[in-house]
């Protein structure tokens, strides 16, 4: 599971989502994707990384269609979070990294997800059946 997400987890800011295997991390990446001088909040970087989860089991798993009304709802939350009190320049800046890291965050999910695809999946149902998990998927 990658920093951020054991951070978020911890914090209780995210429900905790599956430990990938040691051999399907890239640890690396995701460390270069939350580089020292990251403006986010954790609690903001947490829900980034909770809606490019969804995002990645939907596209890699069958049977886990995203609900779209609810993966906008909080995207639009995120964003109003992540840019509140910010004007000009340094809105533009935030609104870009925000969609810039949910990119990475997304990316790197669908990698680690491909890396073991069968095991990615079968977390990802383990974690849906979970009453305490609060999905994003139908």
């Amino acid at each position: 599971m990658s920093r951020a997400l054991i951070l978020a987890a911890a914090l209780g800011l995210a429900p905790a989502l599956p430990a990938f295997a040691d051999g399907a991390r890239l640890s690396a990446a995701w460390d270069a994707a939350i580089a020292e001088g990251d403006t986010l909040a954790p609690a903001i970087r947490a829900d980034i990384n909770v809606i490019a989860y969804h995002a990645a089991v939907a596209r890699l798993c069958e049977g886990f269609p995203v609900d779209v009304g609810k993966l906008a709802a909080a995207g639009d939350e995120l964003l109003t979070a992540a840019v509140a009190g910010l004007e000009g320049e340094a809105l533009l800046e935030r609104h870009t990294d925000l969609l810039i890291d949910l990119g990475v965050a997304h990316g790197l999910f669908l990698a680690e997800g491909s890396l073991d695809l069968q095991n990615f999946c079968a977390e990802a149902a383990a974690v849906r059946d979970d009453a305490e998990f609060q999905s994003y998927w139908q």
